[in-house]
């Protein structure tokens, strides 16, 4: 029984990267105005991501989305809880797409039933800092 395949290898391919190009989406007026790419395209995809409730669009997958809105607006979650659970709900709603592999250095503030947030995500293109407030997640 052989190890190697009976038919020849004529060359091996390299990756190739796929480009970070997509369409623009302006929330505030609920349109698609032009196109972003490289940073631009991942901040958008990052906040995408983390707006978008995960379980909650029929549009994408149970990998999609975020559940930072269920831990928020569960009354028996605790600063300390938040806190703790924050950096693996950040991590796991950008993983879902590729060019994200984790995030460091969260910062967290809280006001009231608001929790601000900051942190830099790591890319397949550099670092990018990120912000938001859980009121709008």
């Amino acid at each position: 029984m052989a190890v190697v395949p009976d038919f020849p290898i004529v060359a091996i391919q390299e990756e190739v990267q796929i480009p970070n190009r997509t369409y623009k989406l302006d929330l505030d007026k609920g349109r698609i105005v032009g196109y972003v790419d490289d940073m631009d395209a991942l901040n958008q995809a990052a906040m995408k991501a983390l707006y978008t409730p995960r379980f909650g669009c029929y549009a994408y997958d149970d990998q999609y989305g975020s559940e930072v809105a269920t831990l928020i607006g569960n009354p028996d979650a605790t600063r300390e809880y938040i806190e703790a659970e924050m950096e693996f709900l950040l991590t796991d709603a950008l993983q879902a797409d590729g060019r994200f592999s984790g995030i460091e250095d969260l910062k967290m503030a809280f006001d009231g039933d608001e929790a601000r947030f900051a942190f830099i995500a790591n890319t397949t293109l550099g670092k990018l800092t990120l912000e938001g407030a859980t009121d709008s997640v």
